[in-house]
């Protein structure tokens, strides 16, 4: 249950360092595009830079875990301990699809949703099965990388 808890709290204590990372990648992108190759420049530029920012965190959050998470003895164990970052961001993501399926507006569980898998998933909207199934794997990224620092914690 500490493990869980602890889990959550690095979780959200990264949040602010993921929206000042993407602010700094979305006003280098800002300017005006004047040609075909500035726009593909461009593109290329926030793919690579959305992608380098997820490695650095997922590397930022098996260090935490390492650091701040206790082994629970096996894998699974481990992974048990650190479930709920998972389970809230498919909670999220599950809530975001009634909402947009009934085409309704914005809701707070909407905007709980968009703040919970902002650092992973660089669409808001989920429209089909495959943004599905993407989403639910990026909201599974990170208990799985902290499962996987513990689990490899040296014995103390």
């Amino acid at each position: 249950m500490k493990n869980n808890l602890k889990a959550l709290i690095i979780y959200f204590v990264m949040m602010p360092i993921f929206f000042c990372m993407d602010f700094m990648l979305a006003y280098h992108s800002s300017a005006k595009v004047s040609s075909q190759e500035e726009l593909i420049a461009r593109a290329i530029y926030e793919k690579s830079g959305n992608a380098f920012k997820i490695i650095i965190f997922l590397f930022i959050y098996y260090c935490l875990a390492r650091r701040f998470l206790k082994r629970q003895g096996s894998f699974i164990q481990n992974i048990k301990s650190v479930s709920w970052v998972s389970l809230l961001g498919i909670i999220f993501v599950l809530l975001n699809i009634r909402s947009f399926n009934a085409n309704s507006n914005f809701s707070i569980l909407d905007v709980g949703a968009f703040i919970y898998f902002y650092p992973y998933v660089p669409r808001y909207k989920i429209a089909s099965l495959k943004q599905l199934i993407v989403c639910i794997m990026f909201m599974i990224l990170p208990a799985l990388v902290m499962a996987l620092a513990i689990n490899y914690k040296e014995q103390e």
